[in-house]
Formats: C-alpha cells, structure tokens, sequence
C-alpha cells in the first residue's frame, strides 16, 4: 500500500471513530420520552391559577401535558389557542387530550379542532359515567362510536384512544368489558391508554396484556398504589415499575403521565416531585 493511501484510509477511520460518541448521543436523545403530567393531578391549582399551575410543571421537569376538563373548546374555561400560548412561553407540549363520550358524540368537530390547536397526537376517551355502562351492548355502541371518531380524526392526523378505570374488568356474562372494547374497536384507529393503577386494583397484568395485544398500548398512566389501596408517589407503592417499563416496546409505548387522582397528605406538587424523581433515578 501506498503511503498516501495507507494515510487516506487511517484519516477516514480516525474521523469515523470521532462521530460514533456524537452519532450515539445524537440516537439516545432522540428516543428519549418527555416527563408528562396528567393535569388532573392538579385541577384544584388550575382552577385557582392555570398559567401560574403550568409554569409550576414546567418548573419541577414535566414537559408533556395530558389535557383534561375540555368543555365547548376550552380547557378549563381557557380558550385553546391561549393555552398553547402557555405552554409556548413555558416550553411545553401536550401530547394527548382526554374528553367524555358526550363531545365525542355531540362536539366532535369543535373537539377535534381543539385537539389540532394544541397540537395533539392522541384524543383519548377518559371516562364513562355509570348511565353510560350498564351493560356489554353499552361498550359495543362506544367501541363503534370510537371507530368512527377515529376514522375522522385520522385525517387530522391524532389518533382515538380510550382510558380504563376498574369497571371495565367487571364481569358481564362471563366477559370483561375491556376485552370487548379491544376485540372491537379497530386496532389501526383505536389506541389504548393504560393505567396502572387501576389494572392493579382490578388485579389484572397490565405485561400479559401487552403480550396479547402488542402495540396497543401507546400511552400509560404512571400512577402508584400502596398496600391499602391508596394513591401514592411512584416508587412509594406496590406496583412493579421495573417489569411494567422492562415491555414498554411490547406494549408499543410512545409516552407516559404521572398521574395521581389525590394525595392522602395534601401536597400534590409534592408527590409529583418524588414521582418525577423516582422515574429520572430509575431511568424509566
């Protein structure tokens, strides 16, 4: 070999080994998943102070808002468009916005138009009232009512999703609602968000779901429970976190909120700081 070529090729190499730490750098970062917040953890705040409540969040390390409380455009009485000002000014995003059945039936343009405004991924059913679940026929109408609103939000580019508690996994003729709503309701339109909390409590698996349904499972609800069935701090409780995140690719995540419906002791800013740092500690 040529002296010159030999100094080529040695040049190329030594430059290739230079951009491997930045090229991995580059990699890592870009999988990395925001820290995200379910905003109804704080809806007394909001309801005092909402710029002044999403500027907290942002200031503790959440930088991904699950929305809540949607009502005629607005969240919390804020218009959209002003709320994504916020969030601009505090440098946060939302990646999902969670509504009932009823603007899902009757409000659905207005709905949807909001869901774009705030630059929404996902559009997530929350909650069903109990006239709303009486029986399995009740969860096939919402599983159609699902399809079709995720037909129409496809062409927005923001996917359905839907959220448990623990009713869905009471037993109706021998079959959990749950089950019904994932049978139905179709897997390219109709995503599913988890909490797991409430898996826990109904003393479902939320890894032998992923298993069965990969890719469904999108979004989590990070959200602990202790030995008396309290909400608690993630990290504080009994749920397995480690084995939950060990088949997040199962389960096809793309982001998690903490998430917790009260705090026993009344400082839920509080909470969610020792929830955030458990997650960053642990690397979940």
């Amino acid at each position: 070999m040529e002296r010159r070529d030999f100094l080529k090729i040695s040049g190329s190499s030594a430059l290739g080994l230079a951009l491997i730490p930045s090229l991995i750098s580059s990699c890592m970062g870009s999988a990395q998943k925001s820290y995200g917040i379910g905003i109804y953890t704080v809806r007394d705040a909001l309801e005092k102070d909402f710029k002044g409540t999403l500027k907290k969040l942002s200031e503790i390390g959440f930088s991904d808002l699950e929305f809540w409380n949607y009502n005629e455009g607005a969240i919390f009485g804020n218009p959209a468009a002003e709320v994504k000002k916020m969030m601009d000014d505090f440098g946060l995003k939302s990646t999902s916005l969670h509504a009932g059945i009823t603007p899902l039936t009757n409000d659905f343009d207005r709905l949807l138009e909001t869901a774009s405004t705030l630059n929404e991924k996902y559009l997530v059913c929350n909650y069903l009232v109990e006239s709303e679940r009486t029986s399995l026929d009740d969860y096939k109408a919402h599983s159609d009512l699902l399809n079709m609103c995720g037909e129409k939000a496809k062409s927005a580019g923001i996917t359905m999703g839907y959220h448990n508690h623990d009713f869905e996994f009471f037993d109706f003729d021998g079959q959990k609602p749950y089950d019904v709503l994932l049978d139905r309701c179709d897997k390219n339109l109709v995503k599913f968000e988890m909490d797991m909390y409430w898996m826990t409590v109904s003393k479902q698996d939320p890894v032998a779901y992923f298993k069965k349904h990969p890719g469904r499972f999108p979004l989590w609800h990070v959200k602990d429970m202790n030995r008396e069935k309290q909400f608690t701090p993630v990290g504080e409780g009994v749920i397995d976190w480690k084995e939950i995140f060990a088949n997040a690719d199962t389960a096809g995540l793309e982001q998690y909120f903490v998430e917790q419906d009260q705090s026993p002791g009344g400082d839920v800013f509080g909470d969610i700081t020792k929830s955030l740092s458990y997650i960053k500690e642990n690397k979940l």
